[in-house]
């Protein structure tokens, strides 16, 4: 797998959330990247930055617009910021195939979440403009 391209249907129409979803689809890539003997600790700090900037970022944009999912996506929110914090203790007790794991874990993220439930957001922004 080469990398992974920026599409403008990716977007969700709201240029906050995008511009951080394209930050996530860099993580991705720079992990695709790496050998599979090559330090991710850099990436999965970065990543870790990431969620917790993104997620505060996107709550706050479901409160101010009382997006009636809300409850749900913040559980999955919730969700995978424990995967995050499950690959952290793996790499910390010397796991292996971290990398894969959290090439998995962006690759779903972004196909499952951000391409299906994020666009949901992107789609209630529109409507009640």
């Amino acid at each position: 797998m080469d990398q992974f391209i920026w599409k403008d249907s990716f977007g969700i129409g709201v240029d906050e959330i995008d511009n951080q979803h394209k930050t996530l689809l860099k993580h991705l890539n720079q992990c695709l990247q790496r050998g599979e003997t090559a330090d991710i600790n850099p990436l999965l700090k970065d990543l870790r930055i990431y969620v917790d900037t993104h997620f505060a970022t996107e709550e706050k944009l479901m409160r101010s617009i009382n997006f009636p999912d809300f409850d749900l996506h913040q559980k999955q929110h919730q969700l995978l910021t424990e995967e995050v914090a499950k690959l952290e203790r793996e790499m910390a007790s010397g796991g292996k195939n971290i990398k894969n794991s959290m090439l998995s874990l962006l690759i779903e993220w972004y196909v499952r979440h951000i391409l299906e439930y994020d666009k949901r957001i992107g789609a209630y922004v529109q409507s009640n403009k």
